[in-house]
């Protein structure tokens, strides 16, 4: 295996998953067993003491009862019957002098303290101690206690019994926590593979939309973990990307379609004027063909710069408080001559004031589009009607025109730049005029939405709220 699969293996989630896992797991185990130890000590500890606190009552009574010399004799023949290597009494003066004392050649290690002496000298409550012996691999467990008013008795026991459980304990434990911790880690690392599966699958995922599969998801299993809402996050963003793309692609070719007439025509027109002998006048008109064609390019160019720096938030709009009644009535007025020319009514009805806050040119080119889109697309005879009121908390206007109306196929679209459901292009016009209505109205915290009429044409509505989100509206 070579180094860089190596710290690949080291590097990958699963492997870090599953060390912290069983490294948690086993401080926690650890550190289970550690209070467990000391309890288990202690406990062993009170239950020594109590059995030597016994002795020493037994002792105290004989001492008591029976004088020193049956105490020597008790004494004797208590340390016999436990084993002269298991327990030992020592009978001592306040001084510390040995009165007499049990065998204790195996008990190196267990002269009188002085410290200890002069302590019960004092005082009457027992003192323990607990001796750790060279020689022995057992502890030593003793009492110092006063039995008379100047005797003194020390009494000494080996912890056999309780070493031999706790050693037994380790064994147990010890293997026992091997075999859990190793379990805790195959445990955490089958945990942390089916955990992260859904990972793998989105890096899959991603790695067939980077090389240009756009059509490629990820499959949900309907888990209902983060991993689930992270793929669906997932799909989403890539078919948004997706339909960005695509709309990317039919924006270009539409972009190449309205381009191609006016380059044509003005390098027509150039191409006459070079293989051609004509009057002056008839330069002049292509000249001003030229330019016109231009002109359309120019706008077109200028109109969706526009609806970028509007949908990006970077035009640099002056909000203030208008009256869009007054909006309306001037852009009736400029579409009068227009409308009778074709015979077409402009019906307004608004109130005498409609304040809103907003960008007065943004507000005027809205307007403008909407009615010259109306214009353009309704019958001779026909009629445009706009209404505005405010209701509630927000100003609604409403556009109604009895022209051809839409196709149901084309209204989930028809606000995408340079979308015409005039697929021929036969009527004028580049598809921008929606798409710049749409991004003043969502600059200006609105809403818009498109249906058609019953009795022919279409219906389109314009909400805006009074109250903006946005700090600079």
């Amino acid at each position: 295996m070579s180094l860089k699969n190596r710290l690949e293996i080291k590097s990958t989630l699963a492997l870090r998953l599953t060390i912290w896992y069983a490294g948690f797991f086993s401080f926690f185990i650890l550190l289970l067993f550690f209070i467990f130890y000391v309890a288990m000590t202690s406990a062993f500890l009170k239950t020594m003491d109590k059995a030597l606190l016994s002795e020493v009552h037994e002792c105290s009574s004989v001492l008591s009862l029976n004088g020193m010399e049956a105490l020597k004799e008790t004494v004797r023949i208590e340390s016999e019957a436990e084993g002269i290597d298991t327990m030992f009494y020592k009978i001592l003066s306040l001084g510390g002098e040995i009165i007499d004392s049990s065998d204790t050649a195996l008990w190196p290690q267990t002269e009188s303290k002085k410290r200890i002496i002069r302590q019960m000298s004092i005082q009457t409550q027992p003192v323990f101690e607990t001796l750790l012996d060279r020689h022995s691999p057992y502890k030593t467990r003793i009492v110092y206690a006063r039995i008379g008013p100047d005797t003194i008795l020390q009494v000494g026991k080996k912890m056999r019994d309780e070493a031999g459980f706790v050693d037994i304990f380790k064994s147990v434990f010890g293997f026992s926590t091997g075999l859990i911790i190793f379990i805790a880690s195959f445990v955490g690392w089958f945990m942390s593979k089916r955990a992260l599966e859904g990972v793998r699958e989105i890096t899959k995922t991603t790695r067939l939309i980077g090389a240009g599969n756009f059509e490629k998801r990820v499959q949900l299993k309907n888990r209902g973990d983060e991993i689930e809402e992270l793929a669906i996050t997932f799909n989403e963003m890539v078919e948004r990307i997706s339909t960005l793309i695509k709309e990317m692609r039919e924006m270009g070719d539409n972009i190449a379609h309205d381009l191609k007439s006016p380059v044509t025509g003005i390098r027509g027109m150039a191409e006459i004027t070079l293989n051609s002998g004509q009057s002056v006048d008839d330069y002049r008109k292509m000249a001003g063909k030229t330019i016109e064609e231009c002109d359309r390019i120019v706008n077109m160019v200028n109109t969706m710069l526009y609806i970028s720096e509007t949908e990006a938030g970077v035009y640099e709009h002056a909000y203030k408080e208008l009256d869009l009644s007054s909006v309306l009535k001037s852009a009736v007025l400029l579409f009068e001559p227009i409308a009778e020319d074709r015979n077409i009514e402009i019906a307004l009805d608004v109130p005498e004031t409609l304040m809103i806050i907003g960008e007065k040119q943004m507000l005027q080119r809205m307007v403008a589009n909407i009615i010259d889109n109306s214009l353009k697309y309704s019958f001779e005879g026909g009629q445009i009607a706009i209404t505005g009121q405010k209701m509630g908390d927000a100003i609604v206007l409403i556009f109604k025109d009895t022209g051809m109306g839409i196709a149901e196929e084309h209204l989930p679209h028809i606000f995408k730049r340079f979308y015409r459901c005039d697929k021929s292009r036969s009527l004028p016009g580049t598809g921008l005029g929606l798409s710049l209505v749409y991004a003043i109205v969502h600059a200006h915290e609105g809403d818009i939405t498109v249906k058609n009429h019953q009795a022919g044409g279409i219906i389109l509505t314009i909400t805006f709220p009074l109250k903006k989100r946005h700090r600079n509206i």
